[in-house]
């Protein structure tokens, strides 16, 4: 040995060696450290099993067959059981949206038939309805008028919003008494288009009227229409009102 060199082993061979014995040293402890640690979850684990052996086992053991079979069978039933109360969730969800979409328009009125020109003054389009059909309204009760497209057709609906709902009711009415108004009786001598003037509905709600009035036609009612957010469908003058909200409404339709 000379300079506290090993005789016969180089200097970088005797590096190697020292950091071999390290990494073993490192290993050995971090092997250590791991099996510590598994003896610490291992006693968990015996106490959780310490703390349940009074009544998991005793649950196995009671354990049958018959028990399995039965709930097998019970799982479809919870199963569907939990799918009917979704469904009714959805269902009551919808309703609410649809109903809240419809409130949104409760002063609203939706024209149809007025044929659609370049610079149109729609309040001047108002006005001659409003003349033709007999109602006084001055343009202060008007909160907007604008035109709106047509799902899947070139024609243009003008929706009015009113300011209040007692307005917007008083026009349809009086638009109701004029059932035959066209295009030419204001103004537009180029077109024989019938207009004509509802309440301005949501898409489900167009909907639902379209299916009354299908179930109106088979059961020989005599009226349908829409009023108040609501449908109202009479068979005769001496029969009941009925009121459809919803689908599940018509089957009041008799």
């Amino acid at each position: 040995m000379k300079n506290g060199a090993v005789e016969g082993v180089s200097y970088d061979t005797k590096a190697d060696i020292e950091k071999s014995n390290c990494e073993v040293c490192c290993e050995g402890k971090q092997k250590s450290k791991r099996n510590k640690n598994q003896d610490i979850q291992n006693r968990q684990w015996r106490g959780v099993l310490f703390r349940y052996d009074g009544e998991v086992p005793e649950r196995v053991r009671n354990y049958s067959s018959e028990d399995e079979f039965r709930e097998a069978n019970e799982t479809p039933e919870k199963l569907q059981e939990s799918i009917n109360c979704l469904q009714t969730d959805i269902a009551k969800i919808k309703f609410e949206f649809a109903s809240q979409d419809q409130r949104s328009r409760l002063n609203n009125v939706e024209i149809k038939g007025v044929p659609l020109k370049k610079d149109e003054n729609l309040f001047s389009i108002f006005d001659s309805i409003s003349r033709k059909i007999k109602y006084n309204c001055p343009k202060t009760q008007i909160n907007y008028i604008s035109r709106v497209p047509i799902y899947n057709s070139s024609e243009r609906l003008i929706i009015v919003s009113f300011l209040n709902r007692y307005s917007k009711e008083d026009f349809i009415a009086a638009a109701r008494a004029n059932r035959d108004l066209s295009a030419p009786d204001i103004g537009y001598q180029g077109s024989s288009n019938r207009i004509y003037i509802n309440d301005h509905l949501s898409v489900e709600h167009k909907k639902l009227l379209s299916r009354v009035k299908a179930i109106a036609k088979e059961k020989s009612y005599e009226y349908v229409w829409f009023k108040h957010g609501k449908i109202h469908a009479l068979k005769n003058q001496s029969s009941k009102l009925v009121i459809i909200r919803k689908d599940a409404d018509l089957n009041k339709i008799a």
